[in-house]
């Protein structure tokens, strides 16, 4: 449901949603390091000393390399920082655009679905509306909500508190 309109394939108005949809869910990837979205995989070096990023990465996290830098898609060592020879593998962590790719939002992180449609509805207040006031506040509450995806996905992955804060403890300091 579009607002009073329903999802038509085809009409302007659906296929408005579906670019937009994967460009709000490329840039919610994009704003954090997402540990749903983290994947670590090796490469290999190829002949002509980089190794090719895997088709998916949309960002690069980590490289087990001490120093080394992007020529495009690709990964190269910094000079006399690695001597290896084609074949050898390296790991890489990165953030995969395969939910963007496949304009699919994984239903066990509500809240940055709830980002993300809250976002796309901003992209699409506009065109349905003609309320670029209402565009402005849908951006604002989905970045906030982005933001509060992004603190509850740190506290998952990095803490090892048995009773971890909310976001708002986070935010605003206890909470009584």
């Amino acid at each position: 449901m579009l607002g009073d309109r329903n999802y038509v394939p085809g009409t302007p108005e659906a296929e408005a949603c579906d670019t937009h949809a994967q460009q709000v869910i490329g840039l919610a990837l994009e704003y954090a390091r997402w540990g749903f979205a983290t994947v670590e995989r090796e490469v290999e070096l190829e002949a002509d000393g980089g190794f090719r990023l895997p088709d998916d990465c949309q960002r690069v996290q980590d490289v087990g390399l001490a120093r080394w830098r992007m020529k495009g898609r690709r990964i190269v060592a910094e000079d006399g920082y690695w001597s290896g020879e084609a074949g050898e593998k390296v790991r890489v962590s990165y953030t995969s655009n395969v939910l963007a790719q496949r304009v699919c939002l994984p239903d066990y992180e509500p809240q940055f679905c709830e980002a993300c449609a809250t976002l796309l509805a901003a992209r699409l207040a506009p065109r349905l509306t003609g309320n670029f006031q209402l565009a402005e506040r849908l951006e604002q509450r989905g970045m906030e909500a982005l933001y509060r995806a992004k603190l509850k996905d740190a506290q998952e992955r990095d803490s090892n508190d048995q009773a971890p804060m909310s976001a708002e403890e986070l935010m605003y300091g206890t909470v009584s």
